[in-house]
Protein backbone atom coordinates (compact mmCIF):
# COMPACT_ATOMS: atom_id res chain seq x y z
CA UNK A 1 0.00 0.00 0.00
CA UNK A 2 3.09 2.15 -0.30
CA UNK A 3 2.52 2.99 -3.53
CA UNK A 4 -0.90 5.25 -2.80
CA UNK A 5 1.87 7.70 -1.21
CA UNK A 6 2.54 8.42 -4.54
CA UNK A 7 1.10 11.94 -5.98
CA UNK A 8 0.39 10.33 -9.65
CA UNK A 9 -1.66 7.57 -7.76
CA UNK A 10 -3.65 9.73 -5.77
CA UNK A 11 -4.61 11.87 -8.78
CA UNK A 12 -5.64 9.29 -10.86
CA UNK A 13 -7.92 7.61 -8.61
CA UNK A 14 -8.99 10.91 -7.46
CA UNK A 15 -9.78 11.93 -11.05
CA UNK A 16 -11.82 8.50 -11.44
CA UNK A 17 -13.71 9.08 -8.38
CA UNK A 18 -14.94 12.51 -9.04
CA UNK A 19 -16.15 11.66 -12.70
CA UNK A 20 -18.07 8.86 -11.60
CA UNK A 21 -19.02 10.62 -8.57
CA UNK A 22 -20.60 13.41 -10.88
CA UNK A 23 -21.83 10.84 -12.95
CA UNK A 24 -23.58 9.07 -9.84
CA UNK A 25 -24.91 12.55 -8.70
CA UNK A 26 -26.49 13.49 -12.21
CA UNK A 27 -28.25 10.05 -12.53
CA UNK A 28 -30.25 11.24 -9.24
CA UNK A 29 -32.63 12.83 -11.22
CA UNK A 30 -32.55 10.88 -14.35
CA UNK A 31 -35.86 8.59 -13.99
CA UNK A 32 -38.77 8.93 -16.07
CA UNK A 33 -40.63 9.81 -12.62
CA UNK A 34 -39.55 13.57 -12.45
CA UNK A 35 -37.66 14.89 -9.48
CA UNK A 36 -37.09 11.61 -7.55
CA UNK A 37 -34.07 9.25 -8.19
CA UNK A 38 -34.04 5.85 -9.65
CA UNK A 39 -33.17 4.15 -6.27
CA UNK A 40 -36.29 6.00 -5.21
CA UNK A 41 -38.55 4.53 -7.94
CA UNK A 42 -37.43 0.78 -7.90
CA UNK A 43 -35.35 1.33 -11.09
CA UNK A 44 -32.29 -0.48 -9.66
CA UNK A 45 -33.46 -4.08 -8.83
CA UNK A 46 -35.13 -4.97 -12.19
CA UNK A 47 -34.27 -7.13 -15.47
CA UNK A 48 -31.22 -9.18 -14.71
CA UNK A 49 -30.15 -7.66 -11.02
CA UNK A 50 -33.61 -8.82 -10.15
CA UNK A 51 -32.75 -12.17 -10.79
CA UNK A 52 -29.31 -11.69 -9.02
CA UNK A 53 -30.36 -10.42 -6.49
CA UNK A 54 -33.47 -12.39 -5.36
CA UNK A 55 -32.27 -15.00 -3.28
CA UNK A 56 -31.24 -12.36 -0.62
CA UNK A 57 -34.58 -11.56 0.03
CA UNK A 58 -35.62 -14.90 0.04
CA UNK A 59 -33.25 -16.07 2.90
CA UNK A 60 -33.24 -12.72 5.13
CA UNK A 61 -36.56 -11.46 4.80
CA UNK A 62 -38.64 -14.41 3.68
CA UNK A 63 -36.63 -17.24 5.93
CA UNK A 64 -37.66 -19.57 2.77
CA UNK A 65 -34.69 -20.34 0.38
CA UNK A 66 -36.75 -23.10 -1.19
CA UNK A 67 -39.38 -19.89 -2.47
CA UNK A 68 -42.67 -22.03 -1.27
CA UNK A 69 -43.94 -18.31 -0.17
CA UNK A 70 -43.84 -17.10 -3.34
CA UNK A 71 -47.41 -18.78 -4.09
CA UNK A 72 -48.74 -16.19 -1.66
CA UNK A 73 -47.69 -12.84 -3.55
CA UNK A 74 -49.13 -10.99 -5.49
CA UNK A 75 -48.85 -7.37 -7.77
CA UNK A 76 -45.86 -5.99 -7.35
CA UNK A 77 -44.34 -8.10 -4.36
CA UNK A 78 -44.71 -11.25 -7.11
CA UNK A 79 -43.49 -9.13 -9.82
CA UNK A 80 -40.21 -8.64 -7.98
CA UNK A 81 -39.58 -12.20 -7.40
CA UNK A 82 -40.36 -13.48 -10.29
CA UNK A 83 -38.64 -17.36 -11.30
CA UNK A 84 -38.98 -20.33 -13.16
CA UNK A 85 -39.69 -23.67 -11.85
CA UNK A 86 -37.64 -26.92 -12.63
CA UNK A 87 -38.62 -30.34 -13.89
CA UNK A 88 -39.69 -31.21 -10.53
CA UNK A 89 -41.94 -28.57 -10.12
CA UNK A 90 -39.71 -26.39 -7.61
CA UNK A 91 -38.63 -22.68 -7.93
CA UNK A 92 -35.14 -22.07 -9.33
CA UNK A 93 -33.41 -19.67 -10.35
CA UNK A 94 -31.76 -19.12 -13.77
CA UNK A 95 -28.21 -17.18 -12.05
CA UNK A 96 -26.63 -18.79 -9.53
CA UNK A 97 -26.17 -17.23 -6.40
CA UNK A 98 -22.93 -15.74 -6.53
CA UNK A 99 -23.78 -12.02 -7.13
CA UNK A 100 -26.24 -12.46 -3.88
CA UNK A 101 -23.36 -13.07 -2.11
CA UNK A 102 -21.31 -9.87 -3.49
CA UNK A 103 -24.77 -8.40 -2.19
CA UNK A 104 -24.94 -9.33 0.94
CA UNK A 105 -22.83 -5.82 2.28
CA UNK A 106 -25.05 -3.72 1.53
CA UNK A 107 -27.86 -5.66 1.77
CA UNK A 108 -27.17 -5.81 5.77
CA UNK A 109 -26.03 -1.83 5.88
CA UNK A 110 -29.29 -0.94 3.96
CA UNK A 111 -31.56 -3.14 6.13
CA UNK A 112 -30.03 -1.09 9.91
CA UNK A 113 -30.72 1.86 7.36
CA UNK A 114 -34.29 1.15 6.95
CA UNK A 115 -34.84 -0.23 10.53
CA UNK A 116 -33.74 3.13 11.79
CA UNK A 117 -35.56 4.78 9.61
CA UNK A 118 -39.04 2.84 9.93
CA UNK A 119 -38.40 2.26 6.30
CA UNK A 120 -40.13 -1.42 4.94
CA UNK A 121 -37.34 -3.87 5.63
CA UNK A 122 -39.14 -6.19 2.62
CA UNK A 123 -35.74 -5.94 0.76
CA UNK A 124 -37.02 -3.82 -2.36
CA UNK A 125 -37.55 0.00 -0.55
CA UNK A 126 -35.06 2.60 -1.34
CA UNK A 127 -32.44 1.82 0.75
CA UNK A 128 -31.43 -1.69 -0.28
CA UNK A 129 -32.30 -0.30 -4.28
CA UNK A 130 -29.85 2.16 -3.12
CA UNK A 131 -27.41 -0.10 -1.87
CA UNK A 132 -27.13 -1.96 -4.75
CA UNK A 133 -26.84 1.25 -7.22
CA UNK A 134 -23.59 2.04 -4.88
CA UNK A 135 -22.11 -1.78 -5.07
CA UNK A 136 -20.72 -1.36 -8.44
CA UNK A 137 -19.01 1.87 -7.66
CA UNK A 138 -17.38 0.98 -4.29
CA UNK A 139 -16.49 -2.87 -6.07
CA UNK A 140 -14.96 -1.09 -8.91
CA UNK A 141 -12.94 1.75 -6.74
CA UNK A 142 -11.35 -1.44 -4.92
CA UNK A 143 -10.48 -2.91 -8.10
CA UNK A 144 -8.58 -0.14 -9.48
CA UNK A 145 -6.84 -0.09 -5.78
CA UNK A 146 -5.66 -3.31 -6.70
CA UNK A 147 -4.57 -3.18 -9.69
CA UNK A 148 -2.32 0.08 -8.61
CA UNK A 149 -0.67 -2.72 -6.44
CA UNK A 150 -0.44 -5.27 -9.63
CA UNK A 151 0.97 -2.97 -11.87
CA UNK A 152 2.87 -0.80 -10.18
CA UNK A 153 5.16 -4.78 -9.77
CA UNK A 154 6.40 -4.18 -13.37
CA UNK A 155 5.41 0.09 -14.80
CA UNK A 156 6.73 3.50 -13.00
CA UNK A 157 4.24 5.64 -11.27
CA UNK A 158 3.56 7.34 -14.44
CA UNK A 159 2.24 4.38 -16.74
CA UNK A 160 0.24 3.14 -13.73
CA UNK A 161 -1.76 5.93 -13.53
CA UNK A 162 -2.21 6.62 -17.32
CA UNK A 163 -3.58 2.99 -17.40
CA UNK A 164 -5.68 3.47 -14.62
CA UNK A 165 -7.54 6.27 -16.45
CA UNK A 166 -7.35 4.44 -19.65
CA UNK A 167 -9.44 1.74 -18.11
CA UNK A 168 -11.55 3.99 -15.49
CA UNK A 169 -12.57 6.80 -18.13
CA UNK A 170 -11.65 5.40 -21.76
CA UNK A 171 -13.98 1.88 -20.97
CA UNK A 172 -17.67 0.59 -20.80
CA UNK A 173 -16.63 -0.33 -17.15
CA UNK A 174 -17.60 3.46 -16.58
CA UNK A 175 -20.81 3.04 -17.48
CA UNK A 176 -21.25 -0.15 -16.05
CA UNK A 177 -20.01 1.97 -12.56
CA UNK A 178 -22.16 4.80 -12.23
CA UNK A 179 -25.46 3.89 -14.06
CA UNK A 180 -26.06 0.16 -14.06
CA UNK A 181 -23.56 -0.17 -11.31
CA UNK A 182 -25.52 -3.55 -9.70
CA UNK A 183 -24.96 -5.56 -12.93
CA UNK A 184 -22.20 -7.92 -12.67
CA UNK A 185 -19.47 -6.36 -14.24
CA UNK A 186 -17.57 -3.89 -11.77
CA UNK A 187 -17.90 -6.84 -9.29
CA UNK A 188 -16.23 -9.56 -11.72
CA UNK A 189 -13.67 -6.75 -12.61
CA UNK A 190 -12.86 -6.17 -8.79
CA UNK A 191 -12.58 -10.17 -8.07
CA UNK A 192 -10.28 -10.62 -11.49
CA UNK A 193 -7.53 -7.59 -10.01
CA UNK A 194 -7.64 -9.25 -6.77
CA UNK A 195 -6.93 -12.46 -8.44
CA UNK A 196 -4.21 -10.90 -10.44
CA UNK A 197 -2.64 -9.68 -7.61
CA UNK A 198 -3.11 -13.24 -5.50
CA UNK A 199 -1.80 -14.90 -8.64
CA UNK A 200 1.34 -12.12 -8.77
CA UNK A 201 2.34 -12.61 -4.80
CA UNK A 202 2.42 -16.52 -4.77
CA UNK A 203 4.11 -17.05 -7.55
CA UNK A 204 6.79 -14.75 -6.24
CA UNK A 205 6.49 -16.29 -2.65
CA UNK A 206 4.38 -19.08 -2.42
CA UNK A 207 2.66 -19.16 0.77
CA UNK A 208 -0.40 -20.61 1.39
CA UNK A 209 -2.60 -17.25 2.24
CA UNK A 210 -2.13 -16.15 -0.80
CA UNK A 211 -3.08 -18.69 -2.65
CA UNK A 212 -6.70 -19.17 -0.12
CA UNK A 213 -7.45 -15.38 -1.31
CA UNK A 214 -6.81 -16.22 -4.94
CA UNK A 215 -8.98 -19.05 -4.56
CA UNK A 216 -11.56 -17.03 -2.59
CA UNK A 217 -12.00 -14.79 -5.10
CA UNK A 218 -11.56 -17.44 -8.14
CA UNK A 219 -14.34 -19.03 -6.82
CA UNK A 220 -16.47 -16.32 -5.68
CA UNK A 221 -16.09 -15.27 -9.73
CA UNK A 222 -16.95 -18.51 -11.29
CA UNK A 223 -20.35 -18.97 -9.21
CA UNK A 224 -21.20 -15.18 -10.36
CA UNK A 225 -20.37 -16.66 -13.93
CA UNK A 226 -19.48 -19.84 -14.59
CA UNK A 227 -17.60 -19.10 -17.60
CA UNK A 228 -15.12 -17.31 -15.35
CA UNK A 229 -12.93 -20.52 -14.91
CA UNK A 230 -10.86 -19.19 -17.90
CA UNK A 231 -9.15 -17.01 -15.28
CA UNK A 232 -7.73 -20.27 -13.69
CA UNK A 233 -5.09 -20.12 -16.99
CA UNK A 234 -3.95 -17.19 -15.63
CA UNK A 235 -2.55 -19.20 -12.77
CA UNK A 236 -2.07 -22.23 -14.01
CA UNK A 237 -0.01 -20.54 -16.60
CA UNK A 238 1.71 -17.76 -15.20
CA UNK A 239 5.73 -18.04 -15.93
CA UNK A 240 5.27 -20.62 -18.93
CA UNK A 241 6.84 -19.12 -21.79
CA UNK A 242 8.54 -22.94 -22.83
CA UNK A 243 9.34 -26.33 -22.50
CA UNK A 244 12.11 -25.40 -19.66
CA UNK A 245 9.43 -23.22 -18.06
CA UNK A 246 6.84 -25.50 -17.84
CA UNK A 247 8.77 -28.26 -15.80
CA UNK A 248 9.82 -25.61 -13.52
CA UNK A 249 6.21 -24.45 -13.38
CA UNK A 250 5.56 -28.43 -12.46
CA UNK A 251 8.00 -28.44 -10.13
CA UNK A 252 6.34 -25.57 -8.31
CA UNK A 253 3.05 -26.63 -7.81
CA UNK A 254 4.25 -30.04 -7.31
CA UNK A 255 6.43 -28.83 -3.79
CA UNK A 256 3.04 -27.47 -2.73
CA UNK A 257 0.73 -29.90 -3.58
CA UNK A 258 -0.82 -29.41 0.06
CA UNK A 259 -1.46 -25.85 -0.65
CA UNK A 260 -2.78 -26.34 -3.57
CA UNK A 261 -5.15 -29.36 -2.41
CA UNK A 262 -6.13 -26.34 0.31
CA UNK A 263 -7.36 -24.57 -2.30
CA UNK A 264 -9.58 -26.82 -4.52
CA UNK A 265 -11.65 -27.40 -0.21
CA UNK A 266 -11.72 -23.82 -0.10
CA UNK A 267 -13.22 -23.86 -4.58
CA UNK A 268 -15.90 -26.87 -2.95
CA UNK A 269 -16.84 -25.49 -0.18
CA UNK A 270 -17.80 -22.23 -2.63
CA UNK A 271 -20.01 -24.21 -4.94
CA UNK A 272 -21.32 -26.15 -2.27
CA UNK A 273 -24.02 -23.91 -1.19
CA UNK A 274 -25.12 -23.65 -5.17
CA UNK A 275 -24.87 -27.23 -5.42
CA UNK A 276 -27.75 -28.14 -2.25
CA UNK A 277 -29.97 -25.60 -3.79
CA UNK A 278 -29.88 -26.84 -6.90
CA UNK A 279 -30.32 -30.74 -5.85
CA UNK A 280 -33.13 -29.51 -3.40
CA UNK A 281 -35.06 -27.71 -6.29
CA UNK A 282 -34.21 -29.89 -9.08
CA UNK A 283 -33.44 -33.52 -7.70
CA UNK A 284 -29.57 -32.75 -9.40
CA UNK A 285 -25.85 -31.53 -7.95
CA UNK A 286 -25.42 -29.79 -11.79
CA UNK A 287 -28.31 -28.44 -13.29
CA UNK A 288 -28.46 -26.13 -16.66
CA UNK A 289 -31.04 -23.22 -15.88
CA UNK A 290 -30.64 -21.41 -19.34
CA UNK A 291 -33.25 -23.42 -21.11
CA UNK A 292 -32.82 -22.84 -24.31
CA UNK A 293 -29.92 -20.29 -24.61
CA UNK A 294 -26.96 -22.08 -25.68
CA UNK A 295 -23.07 -21.39 -27.07
CA UNK A 296 -22.54 -22.51 -30.60
CA UNK A 297 -18.96 -22.88 -30.24
CA UNK A 298 -18.41 -23.80 -33.99
CA UNK A 299 -20.15 -20.48 -35.25
CA UNK A 300 -18.27 -17.64 -32.97
CA UNK A 301 -18.99 -14.71 -34.50
CA UNK A 302 -15.17 -13.19 -33.97
CA UNK A 303 -15.50 -10.38 -36.41
CA UNK A 304 -19.26 -9.18 -35.25
CA UNK A 305 -18.44 -8.86 -31.83
CA UNK A 306 -14.86 -6.96 -32.46
CA UNK A 307 -16.36 -4.69 -35.40
CA UNK A 308 -20.00 -4.51 -35.79
CA UNK A 309 -21.63 -1.48 -35.36
CA UNK A 310 -24.15 -3.46 -33.38
CA UNK A 311 -21.52 -3.98 -30.31
CA UNK A 312 -18.55 -4.40 -31.33
CA UNK A 313 -15.81 -4.14 -28.36
CA UNK A 314 -13.29 -2.24 -30.59
CA UNK A 315 -16.07 -0.06 -32.19
CA UNK A 316 -17.69 1.23 -28.86
CA UNK A 317 -14.72 0.49 -26.42
CA UNK A 318 -11.72 1.56 -28.97
CA UNK A 319 -9.53 2.28 -26.13
CA UNK A 320 -8.44 -1.36 -25.69
CA UNK A 321 -7.07 -1.35 -28.96
CA UNK A 322 -3.98 0.26 -27.07
CA UNK A 323 -3.81 -2.88 -24.90
CA UNK A 324 -3.66 -5.26 -27.92
CA UNK A 325 -0.74 -3.45 -28.96
CA UNK A 326 0.72 -3.40 -25.86
CA UNK A 327 1.21 -7.57 -26.38
CA UNK A 328 3.91 -6.62 -28.38
CA UNK A 329 6.21 -4.67 -25.76
CA UNK A 330 4.84 -6.96 -22.40
CA UNK A 331 7.32 -9.31 -22.76
CA UNK A 332 9.84 -6.44 -21.77
CA UNK A 333 7.90 -5.45 -18.64
CA UNK A 334 6.04 -8.34 -17.28
CA UNK A 335 6.75 -11.52 -19.13
CA UNK A 336 5.66 -13.77 -17.00
CA UNK A 337 2.16 -12.69 -17.69
CA UNK A 338 2.73 -12.55 -21.53
CA UNK A 339 1.64 -16.24 -22.45
CA UNK A 340 -1.43 -16.99 -19.63
CA UNK A 341 -2.73 -13.17 -20.34
CA UNK A 342 -2.41 -14.08 -24.34
CA UNK A 343 -3.81 -17.33 -24.33
CA UNK A 344 -7.14 -16.16 -21.44
CA UNK A 345 -7.70 -13.13 -24.21
CA UNK A 346 -8.35 -15.68 -27.39
CA UNK A 347 -10.16 -18.19 -25.18
CA UNK A 348 -12.50 -15.73 -23.68
CA UNK A 349 -13.14 -14.27 -27.22
CA UNK A 350 -13.90 -17.29 -28.76
CA UNK A 351 -16.04 -18.39 -25.34
CA UNK A 352 -17.91 -15.04 -25.24
CA UNK A 353 -18.50 -14.45 -29.00
CA UNK A 354 -19.92 -18.10 -28.97
CA UNK A 355 -22.93 -17.22 -26.50
CA UNK A 356 -26.20 -17.51 -28.98
CA UNK A 357 -26.40 -13.66 -27.89
CA UNK A 358 -23.02 -12.95 -28.67
CA UNK A 359 -24.63 -8.98 -28.71
CA UNK A 360 -25.59 -9.35 -24.77
CA UNK A 361 -28.82 -7.91 -24.93
CA UNK A 362 -29.23 -4.48 -23.92
CA UNK A 363 -26.12 -3.17 -23.43
CA UNK A 364 -23.29 -0.45 -23.83
CA UNK A 365 -20.73 -1.79 -25.70
CA UNK A 366 -19.81 -5.47 -25.62
CA UNK A 367 -20.07 -5.82 -22.05
CA UNK A 368 -19.13 -9.30 -21.02
CA UNK A 369 -15.53 -8.57 -21.76
CA UNK A 370 -15.40 -5.82 -18.97
CA UNK A 371 -13.87 -8.66 -16.36
CA UNK A 372 -11.10 -8.74 -18.38
CA UNK A 373 -9.80 -5.07 -18.22
CA UNK A 374 -8.34 -6.07 -15.03
CA UNK A 375 -5.69 -8.66 -17.05
CA UNK A 376 -5.75 -6.37 -20.46
CA UNK A 377 -4.50 -3.47 -18.07
CA UNK A 378 -1.17 -5.38 -18.25
CA UNK A 379 -0.51 -4.99 -21.73
CA UNK A 380 -2.31 -1.70 -21.99
CA UNK A 381 0.62 -0.56 -19.52
CA UNK A 382 3.05 -2.05 -21.53
CA UNK A 383 1.77 -0.17 -24.23
CA UNK A 384 2.33 3.25 -22.75
CA UNK A 385 5.77 1.88 -21.33
CA UNK A 386 7.12 1.63 -24.87
CA UNK A 387 5.54 5.23 -25.92
CA UNK A 388 7.17 6.85 -23.30
CA UNK A 389 10.13 5.40 -24.65
CA UNK A 390 10.02 7.07 -27.88
CA UNK A 391 10.32 10.89 -27.95
CA UNK A 392 7.56 13.88 -27.25
CA UNK A 393 6.03 13.63 -30.39
CA UNK A 394 4.88 9.89 -29.63
CA UNK A 395 4.01 10.87 -26.40
CA UNK A 396 1.99 13.67 -26.99
CA UNK A 397 0.09 12.24 -29.21
CA UNK A 398 -0.67 8.87 -27.89
CA UNK A 399 -1.48 10.94 -24.61
CA UNK A 400 -4.16 13.11 -27.27
CA UNK A 401 -5.82 9.66 -28.50
CA UNK A 402 -6.18 8.33 -25.20
CA UNK A 403 -7.48 11.66 -24.02
CA UNK A 404 -10.68 11.91 -27.48
CA UNK A 405 -11.07 8.15 -26.80
CA UNK A 406 -11.72 8.72 -22.83
CA UNK A 407 -13.82 11.54 -23.92
CA UNK A 408 -16.22 10.09 -26.27
CA UNK A 409 -16.35 6.74 -24.35
CA UNK A 410 -18.09 9.57 -21.68
CA UNK A 411 -20.06 11.42 -24.17
CA UNK A 412 -21.48 7.66 -25.73
CA UNK A 413 -21.97 6.99 -22.16
CA UNK A 414 -24.73 9.74 -21.56
CA UNK A 415 -25.65 8.93 -25.21
CA UNK A 416 -26.83 5.79 -24.48
CA UNK A 417 -28.43 5.76 -21.13
CA UNK A 418 -30.33 8.97 -22.47
CA UNK A 419 -31.54 6.88 -25.63
CA UNK A 420 -29.95 7.99 -28.18
CA UNK A 421 -27.86 5.07 -29.07
CA UNK A 422 -30.02 2.38 -29.11
CA UNK A 423 -29.55 -0.71 -26.49
CA UNK A 424 -29.12 -3.71 -29.35
CA UNK A 425 -30.37 -2.47 -32.47
CA UNK A 426 -27.63 -0.26 -33.57
CA UNK A 427 -26.50 0.21 -37.54
CA UNK A 428 -23.53 2.17 -39.38
CA UNK A 429 -26.04 4.86 -40.35
CA UNK A 430 -27.27 5.27 -36.99
CA UNK A 431 -23.79 5.04 -35.60
CA UNK A 432 -22.64 8.41 -37.52
CA UNK A 433 -25.53 10.07 -37.42
CA UNK A 434 -25.30 10.19 -34.10
CA UNK A 435 -21.61 10.33 -33.59
CA UNK A 436 -20.25 13.01 -31.07
CA UNK A 437 -23.69 14.84 -31.43
CA UNK A 438 -25.85 15.09 -28.63
CA UNK A 439 -29.09 14.96 -29.65
CA UNK A 440 -31.80 12.29 -31.35
CA UNK A 441 -32.00 11.21 -34.23
CA UNK A 442 -34.63 12.27 -36.48
CA UNK A 443 -36.81 9.11 -37.76
CA UNK A 444 -34.04 7.15 -35.81
CA UNK A 445 -36.52 4.31 -35.70
CA UNK A 446 -35.53 3.68 -39.55
CA UNK A 447 -31.93 3.05 -38.97
CA UNK A 448 -32.64 0.89 -36.72
CA UNK A 449 -30.97 -3.08 -37.17
CA UNK A 450 -33.00 -5.11 -34.61
CA UNK A 451 -32.14 -8.52 -34.00
CA UNK A 452 -33.90 -11.65 -34.54
CA UNK A 453 -33.90 -13.08 -31.16
CA UNK A 454 -35.18 -17.02 -32.27
CA UNK A 455 -33.10 -17.22 -34.94
CA UNK A 456 -30.15 -16.43 -32.54
CA UNK A 457 -31.36 -18.73 -30.19
CA UNK A 458 -31.24 -21.55 -32.53
CA UNK A 459 -27.63 -21.03 -33.98
CA UNK A 460 -29.08 -18.78 -36.74
CA UNK A 461 -27.75 -15.50 -38.01
CA UNK A 462 -29.34 -12.29 -36.08
CA UNK A 463 -29.99 -10.25 -39.26
CA UNK A 464 -31.75 -13.84 -40.37
CA UNK A 465 -35.61 -12.49 -41.80
CA UNK A 466 -38.38 -13.89 -39.60
CA UNK A 467 -40.09 -15.55 -42.44
CA UNK A 468 -37.25 -17.88 -43.11
CA UNK A 469 -36.36 -19.20 -39.13
CA UNK A 470 -38.95 -21.97 -39.92
CA UNK A 471 -37.31 -23.12 -42.66
CA UNK A 472 -33.86 -24.14 -40.51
Amino acid sequence: MNAFKNNRFRFSIFAILIVMGFQIDALKNQDKNYGKSRWETHGVITWDVREYYVYLPAVLHYHNPAFTFLDSLKGYERANMDLGKSSVGKYVGRFSIGMAVAYAPFYILADIIADIKGISRDGFSWPYQLGLYISGFVYSIIGFIFLVMVLRRFFTDGITAITLLCIGLGTNLFYYTTSEGAMTHATLFCFCAIMLYFDILWHDNPKLKYLIGLALFFGLAVLIRPTEILAGLIFILYGVSGGKALMQKINLMHRHWKQLLAALCILFLIALPQLLYWKQQTGSYIYYSYHGENFFFQHPHIFKGLFSYRKGWFVYTPVMLMGMAGFIFIKKYASDLFVPVLVFLILNIYVVLSWWCWWYGGSFGLRAFIDSYAFLSVPMAAFWAAVFKEGWVARISALLIAAFLCFLNLFQSRQYREGMLHYDSMSKQLYWATFLKYGYVKDKDNFNDVPNYKAAMKGLSETTPPDTIKAH
